[in-house]
């Protein structure tokens, strides 16, 4: 059971990612309100906050989208409201008094605006909007203006004042899996040596993990690209990045696993094959230039690191290490792929990964 400690600080987690989103809503429905205040001069423009922080909750990606759904909503919505007030003005019981005509409204203003799509913020504003005006006299087609002033707010802020950098997005998550595939490298160097360091179970699983938010945060980057102005004028650098990234990271996530489980197995066996030769100290190498290149994902990664030359550094060994040694080569292709790509280079042609024909060290060729 969680404790208060451990619930306290998945609060604050949850508060830090969600600052930032809460802040521009306040601020937008906070202008919103002033703007059709003045515009129009509604005492209370409810319509035009409400539209607004809509439009920017947190957690909400296609921001441009949202916005023109909450007017479409807010439309349909209003115009089935203030029809119902039509049809039943003077009648002798309230609509609001009336369940089965308020539940006919709503349905008839939410499959109204379902003919555009089941986008449910659409949906939602239509059925809300309806109520409201039903049920407050003093609301009506004016309150498209209000509307309409909110969600101009809010493409506003979300499509070119406030748009965050997708590029921004993707780096940090790419960043921490790369140095989650140096810890698990150096943990199986540990193991080589001495027996010791982390569970390599771990280590697989946290890679496993990350692979699955670096690629919520590329869908993210991707519907930003194609939903902001912002995205829209960065789009080939961001396409490239996503390319560079989206199937990559599901390649480094398979060979991680996969050299987990060789090694394991490698460990394990009766055979009595001892590793490698300075495979542990191999293993602590390319951790370090992985750590290297994902010190680079905080700014715009120009170099081009080689890795498979640490796979090639490997000598002849017992045939039951081979596996562990193909999935090391293989993840060390993926990272130099990766490398040259984001870098903006032509990968060269490399010998074949799995040779075992070590080379006289294990430095550093050609490019760093």
């Amino acid at each position: 059971m969680p404790t208060l400690s451990l619930l306290f600080a998945r609060a604050q987690s949850h508060w830090r990612q969600a600052a930032a989103d809460i802040l521009l809503s306040a601020l937008a429905a906070s202008f919103a309100w002033w703007l059709a205040s003045i515009i129009f001069a509604h005492r209370t423009p409810i319509f035009a906050p409400i539209a607004a922080i809509v439009c920017l909750a947190p957690g909400i990606a296609r921001r441009g989208r949202q916005a023109i759904g909450v007017l479409i909503g807010v439309s349909i919505g209003i115009l089935v409201g203030e029809t119902s007030l039509a049809l039943w003005h003077g009648s002798a019981v309230p609509i609001t008094e009336s369940l089965p005509r308020l539940a006919a409204i709503i349905m008839i203003a939410m499959f109204a605006a379902s003919s555009f799509g089941l986008n449910a913020v659409m949906l939602i504003e239509a059925g809300a909007s309806a109520v409201l005006v039903s049920s407050l006299s003093s609301a009506g087609f004016d309150r498209i203006g209000d509307a309409a002033i909110g969600g101009l707010i809010g493409l506003l802020f979300s499509q070119i004042l406030f748009t965050p950098d997708p590029r921004r997005l993707i780096a940090p998550k790419a960043r921490t899996l790369i140095e989650s595939i140096a810890d698990l490298l150096e943990s199986a160097g540990h193991r080589l040596q001495d027996q010791s360091g982390n569970s390599l179970d771990v280590g697989a699983v946290q890679i496993r993990d990350n692979v699955l938010l670096l690629q919520e945060m590329i869908a993210f980057a991707d519907t930003i690209k194609r939903w902001s102005l912002r995205g829209r004028m960065s789009g080939q650098s961001i396409t490239r990045l996503i390319d560079c990234w989206w199937p990559s990271s599901v390649r480094l996530g398979a060979r991680a696993v996969l050299f987990t489980d060789r090694l394991q197995r490698a460990l394990e066996s009766d055979q009595g094959h001892a590793p490698p030769k300075n495979f542990a100290e191999i293993l602590f190498a390319t951790a370090q230039k992985a750590r290297q290149f994902a010190g680079e994902q905080k700014h715009r990664a120009t170099t081009a690191h080689s890795f498979s030359h640490y796979a090639k550094a490997i000598g002849e060994t017992a045939p039951v290490w081979h596996p562990v040694v193909d999935e090391f080569a293989g993840l060390c292709e993926e990272l130099e792929t990766i490398s040259y790509e984001q870098a903006g280079h032509e990968r060269l042609p490399v010998a074949d990964p799995l040779s075992r024909a070590a080379p006289d060290n294990v430095g550093e060729p050609g490019l760093s």
